[in-house]
């Protein structure tokens, strides 16, 4: 008597399921932290105190602060553009500000706004 085997999975044919899940589509950087860092000018004195994730995260704040001088992006989105962690971004501020180059404000609405001051652009 022939034995029968079942048959392989490539001739088996199940139907396509739904995708149900509401995830929205991943955004991709564009721009990695070396490149933003790299269109940042600031002070070579100044320079020598900042790494690649504060001269990413200044690059951001320039670009954003661009039109209107000042930059409302909560950390989180700062961070994403910069691709680095919220934790580096809050620190890479944090610094920005004691060297001067970027200034905190408190809008009336309870919203932080970071003036730039010193950052300037090598293009």
């Amino acid at each position: 008597m022939p034995t029968t085997y079942p048959a392989a999975a490539s001739e088996i044919s199940y139907p396509m399921a739904e995708d149900t899940s509401k995830t929205p589509p991943v955004r991709r950087v564009m721009w990695g932290r070396r490149f933003l860092a790299a269109t940042v000018a600031v002070p070579p004195d100044v320079a020598e105190l900042l790494n690649t994730d504060a001269m990413a995260v200044l690059a951001v704040i320039r670009d954003e602060a661009r039109t209107g001088g000042k930059c409302a992006l909560p950390v989180a989105r700062i961070a994403q553009r910069a691709n680095i962690g919220k934790a580096k971004a809050r620190a890479a501020i944090r610094l920005a500000e004691g060297l001067g180059l970027i200034a905190i404000e408190e809008a009336p609405d309870r919203k932080r706004v970071i003036i730039n001051r010193g950052v300037k652009s090598r293009c």
